[in-house]
């Protein structure tokens, strides 16, 4: 079921007043790590389907702080931040609903990292930034992350040095 704007409002509100006062306690990040579970249709926003014409590949217990390591700016420098609320370029209530839905055992589609063909030492997160962020933020030190098979020998390259 989808909340109004209002709905999602409030819910936010409630979850960063939590936060303020330290009562969200340890959030855990779970994640779907089985294809037939995960349902690209049910995100907001959706990869560009050229990206994954050739399918994708999940790989799992990825290091955060490698995959960190491999991002271009601005990602890695708002991650390692440490801030789960930032002031710029980041949606609250898509934080909110990270930790709503991570704080009820609801699992999220892990985040999918691509290659930049401009900056061909660099990955960039397609999709799931505030996932990775909120993952971070409470401590994960390995995450599953999807690669779109396109590619799939770039980013394993550059994340897994392999």
């Amino acid at each position: 079921m989808d909340l109004s704007k209002e709905e999602r409002t409030l819910r936010c509100k409630e979850i960063k007043k939590l936060h303020l006062n330290n009562g969200l306690g340890n959030v855990a990040p779970l994640w779907h790590l089985d294809k037939s579970d995960i349902d690209f249709g049910k995100q907001n926003e959706q990869l560009d389907t050229d990206l994954m014409a050739q399918g994708y590949t999940i790989l799992n217990n990825i290091n955060i702080e490698a995959l960190i390591n491999s991002l271009q700016a601005p990602w890695h420098d708002l991650y390692r931040k440490k801030y789960l609320f930032h002031t710029k370029h980041w949606d609250d209530w898509k934080i909110c609903e990270i930790i709503y839905n991570w704080s009820n055992h609801n699992k999220l589609i892990p985040p999918s990292i691509c290659f930049n063909e401009l900056l061909t030492d660099k990955t960039f997160p397609a999709d799931g930034k505030h996932r990775i962020n909120v993952a971070y933020y409470f401590g994960a030190t390995e995450i599953p992350i999807i690669i779109p098979n396109k590619h799939s020998l770039e980013v394993s390259k550059l994340i897994l040095g392999k």
